[in-house]
């Protein structure tokens, strides 16, 4: 998994848990949950994404929330 973060960072990708690498396009839905974590819900994809705490605040500054 790491080799691919580092291949697909710069392509609009982000490492968002140890066991998810996600396409910022794809990005549905951001859905609150507790402990300042969050789940993502993506464009085509039935269930929703968790986010670890670490993965959470990178990325909100990379999509600027």
């Amino acid at each position: 998994m790491n080799y691919w973060e580092k291949q697909l960072t710069d392509r609009g990708f982000s490492r968002c848990h140890k066991a998810f690498l996600i396409n910022l396009d794809k990005i549905e839905k951001i859905i609150p949950m507790f402990n300042q974590t969050f789940n993502l819900k993506l464009i085509n994809h039935l269930e929703s994404i968790p986010v670890s705490r670490n993965a959470g605040k990178a990325l909100k500054e990379i999509i600027g929330i």
